[in-house]
């Protein structure tokens, strides 16, 4: 650390990179060495910021989510040392990007491996913060594929663990919305962009180069709704209100007797006991009518059990 340089202001970026092909390929006028190159710049102005700074990347792809740098080929981080630094961070990313391209190259899967990316991002981070304990980390991801309700759980649990560590998730989306990228960044104070693709590096170090304290002095863009919708575990498709597990919280789409994820009995109470709960009902868009919120008797409030068990044995 240099002469009147706080230990605190160190700074740790964790860049989540989408190195989906069918994502990009879909993408008119997105050409993904580009956005790597962009990256790149983007990353060295970060790495000027402080010659103690802390940069790591992580690719998402179909086949799981890679650590492209620092690598053990390269080492840890080079603190200090920013010439050589700069280039050996050009240099991994773009050999690590070909390498991982050309061996998962048959990979038949479609679907952007984000929860794990994001994951071992965190991982990381947590690595890192127990070695410098005064470090200011944050997440950017850079993201062109939609999202896969498949992954709701997992990913919600690395925003809520983000949320928890106090580690901003910044996003920005090259392509569609993300209802998933839009709720990591609301909840943990990043920021969510969808920038230009023709100025994307401007785009880059203009909103998201500064740290959490100094982006209070500055006006950024902030998100005029957040899509909160969640995914039925049963279809894994967004719903806008569907029957919730009590025990686990499990969320369906349509009514099930038993709750598939803990195996939790699911009742409708007001169906042959209308005296115990007020009838409660959930308007579904996808089918324009009314159904009734499903509840579970195991996890009811003492008032109602007692009023069960009443009703049952008089």
């Amino acid at each position: 650390t240099g002469p009147g340089m706080a230990e605190e202001d160190q700074s740790l970026l964790a860049v989540v990179l989408d190195a989906n092909p069918e994502a990009w390929t879909r993408r008119e006028g997105a050409a993904w060495s580009t956005v790597v190159d962009h990256l790149c710049s983007f990353a060295n102005a970060f790495l000027l910021l402080r010659p103690d700074n802390r940069l790591a990347f992580v690719a998402c792809h179909p086949s799981g989510s890679y650590f492209l740098y620092p690598t053990p080929d390269t080492g840890k981080d080079e603190i200090g040392e920013t010439p050589n630094r700069l280039y050996t961070v050009r240099e991994a990313l773009t050999d690590k990007l070909i390498n991982m391209l050309e061996a998962h190259s048959g990979c038949t899967r479609q679907d952007t491996m984000l929860s794990s990316a994001l994951s071992l991002a965190l991982c990381y981070i947590n690595r890192v913060s127990r070695e410098s304990p005064g470090i200011r980390p944050r997440i950017l991801c850079c993201i062109a594929s939609p999202d896969v309700s498949a992954q709701y759980i997992a990913v919600m649990n690395c925003i809520f663990a983000a949320q928890k560590n106090g580690i901003p998730v910044d996003s920005c989306m090259i392509g569609k919305d993300s209802g998933f990228l839009q709720q990591a960044s609301h909840l943990t104070g990043g920021i969510y962009l969808k920038p230009d693709i023709a100025g994307l590096l401007q785009y880059l170090q203009t909103t998201f180069l500064v740290d959490q304290h100094t982006r209070a002095l500055m006006k950024l863009p902030l998100l005029s709704s957040v899509d909160y919708r969640a995914s039925c575990f049963c279809h894994k498709k967004k719903i806008d209100s569907g029957f919730v597990c009590s025990v686990c919280l499990s969320i369906y789409c349509r009514f099930s007797p038993v709750c598939n994820t803990c195996g939790c009995g699911l009742l409708l109470l007001h169906c042959f006991l209308p005296f115990l709960l007020p009838p409660s009902f959930l308007t579904c868009k996808s089918q324009q009518d009314k159904v009734p919120t499903a509840v579970s008797c195991q996890e009811a409030s003492r008032g109602h059990q007692q009023k069960l068990n009443d009703a049952v044995y008089p």
